[in-house]
């Protein structure tokens, strides 16, 4: 089998997906429901107060996955719309979902939360601090990526350092995001993204102040900024794999939302890419869903957690976390 896997690394992936298939099917015969658990720090907030742990079906745990879903979400109702959790407790990995809140970016208090959260589950799992991987949805992933990003920026100051990331459709631009929300109000007269794109403007300008002359700001919270010259935040990530997924049908959105590409959050992401790349990083991945989004009340939506490939994306978290060969032997 090893010579085979040597020899033919093709085949050896392909059966490692295999695997991943087989124990994803046998995960979701009731481990889910046993291994789900609610750890609260704010008793006082029903909503965002706690994090959700689901443990591997086994009695191992090799990694973790760190979830975090957009603007609003708690840290339950991201486990409708994937089955990455599911995977990954066939998978002897341990997941635990964040709450986020109403929050579009990385704020100090999220901040000093996240960290807690980490180096408690660390501790109370045994899980080595190279084991970790995270991703979001969203705006959630916008908060991933710079978590990941500070963690290697100020490493004495975090214990917990992922080695993936991954993000569904995030906004990694905050200046580009409020450019884009601006164009969509000035071009639209109705429909309920016009709500959306106001709300994107108002927290902004509230949290971080106007572009003008506040860029400085942006430059300290965004992970990205496509309108810099020089690298910023994103040279933090050389040496983490990185993926972004994509529901890339244009002509969807345009037809049915009146938006181009340069209101869609992949224009962006696509260039954080291509500059990583750029900057030595050969992990950084645009990954482009096979399939289109839609969410788990059947509504078509390119901006879904199930443009994401759950198997896919667990045997990617493997391969970067070096636990590949302990899932084939």
């Amino acid at each position: 089998m090893w010579i085979l896997a040597g020899k033919y690394p093709l085949m050896n992936r392909l059966f490692c997906k295999y695997l991943l298939t087989i124990f994803f099917l046998s995960s979701l015969t009731g481990a889910y429901a046993q291994n789900y658990e609610k750890v609260w720090f704010d008793k006082t907030d029903s909503v965002y107060g706690y994090y959700t742990v689901i443990k591997p079906a086994g009695p191992r745990i090799q990694g973790a996955v760190v979830l975090f879903d957009g603007y609003g979400g708690d840290a339950s109702s991201l486990l409708m719309e994937t089955k990455i959790h599911n995977v990954a407790s066939g998978n002897e990995l341990l997941t635990v979902c964040i709450p986020t809140g109403l929050r579009i970016f990385l704020d100090d208090a999220h901040f000093v939360v996240i960290r807690k959260i980490l180096d408690e589950v660390a501790k109370t799992y045994g899980i080595s601090k190279n084991k970790f991987a995270m991703g979001g949805f969203s705006s959630g992933g916008t908060i991933a990526l710079r978590y990941v990003e500070l963690c290697y920026q100020q490493p004495s100051e975090f214990d917990i350092q992922p080695k993936a990331l991954f993000t569904g459709d995030s906004p990694v631009d905050l200046l580009g995001l409020y450019q884009s929300s601006k164009r969509i109000l000035s071009r639209h007269s109705q429909g309920w993204w016009l709500g959306e794109a106001k709300m994107i403007i108002d927290s902004l300008d509230a949290q971080i102040g106007p572009p003008t002359p506040g860029l400085a700001r942006y430059r300290q919270v965004s992970p990205f900024l496509v309108s810099d010259t020089v690298p910023g935040n994103e040279q933090a990530l050389v040496h983490v794999a990185y993926r972004t997924y994509h529901d890339v049908d244009v002509e969807w959105a345009i037809k049915n939302r009146q938006q181009s590409i340069y209101e869609k959050n992949m224009l962006n992401a696509s260039e954080l890419v291509n500059r990583l790349q750029l900057l030595g990083n050969t992990q950084a991945e645009f990954v482009s869903s096979p399939i289109h989004g839609r969410r788990s009340n059947g509504q078509m939506h390119p901006h879904s957690w199930n443009i994401i490939d759950e198997i896919d994306l667990v045997y990617w978290i493997r391969e970067k976390l070096g636990l590949l060969t302990s899932a084939v032997k």
